[in-house]
């Protein structure tokens, strides 16, 4: 059952319990057949050279449990994994393939172009909030910088700003967008079984995020100023 809190970390935690016990034999195995390998070298350097032949087939025969049992291991993993992270999958694809519908049809940019015809020279104090912005849709620091970074160098030129400044704060408001993105509070979910609780983090950690970028763009409009 997973109707409620307690009994999804119930679940969770017997299927942990269950994978270690599959992964417990195959590990054995692992490990008897890395002993026996170890034994192997020592015959075939001590042993009669009549013997090495032996000793060749005895290794083969241990490397071939090895890695049957390691495969086993590796299916084991990776099927729970893909049930543990299902979730998270849908949801980094769905926000990816929306972040491309809104480059491919020129939102992302639209929406720039409509915070500089709107700041003017203030424009240094939104461009961390267009670089977290972009992040936040994304979840990828690097799509942001490609969807933004020739606006926002457009835009310093434009207001004859520092184009390394104004573009510098793209990536500076990455860092707020990647704490706030869905992609991000997904993953981290996912990883402590905490799947379906995205809104709650959201919540929780906004205005920690709203902060960052208020001290980031004060932090901004002074450094255009000065340069």
């Amino acid at each position: 059952p997973r109707e409620t809190e307690e009994e999804k970390a119930e679940k969770a935690r017997v299927m942990e319990i269950v994978l270690k016990d599959a992964c417990s034999v195959p590990m054995e195995i692992m490990e008897k057949c890395c002993e026996a390998i170890e034994i192997i070298v020592e015959f075939a350097a001590k042993g009669s050279k009549l013997a090495i032949s032996d000793a060749g087939v005895g290794a083969a025969f241990c490397k071939a449990a090895l890695q049957g049992a390691s495969l086993n291991d590796f299916v084991s993993v990776f099927v729970s994994t893909l049930k543990q992270m299902k979730a998270t999958m849908i949801t980094m694809c769905s926000v990816l393939g929306c972040a491309k519908v809104m480059g491919y049809a020129g939102m992302i940019a639209a929406i720039a172009d409509f915070a500089i015809g709107v700041t003017g020279p203030l424009y240094p104090i939104v461009a961390p909030w267009i670089g977290a912005l972009g992040c936040f849709v994304t979840g990828s620091g690097t799509s942001s910088g490609v969807f933004f970074g020739a606006v926002q160098a457009s835009a310093a030129q434009a207001l004859h700003a520092n184009t390394y400044w104004i573009v510098a704060l793209n990536s500076m408001g990455v860092a707020a967008g990647k704490m706030l993105s869905p992609q991000s509070i997904a993953i981290a979910l996912s990883a402590v079984q905490k799947e379906g609780q995205d809104s709650k983090l959201l919540a929780k950690i906004l205005p920690y995020g709203v902060l960052f970028l208020i001290l980031m763009s004060i932090y901004a409009f002074v450094g255009a100023k000065i340069l």
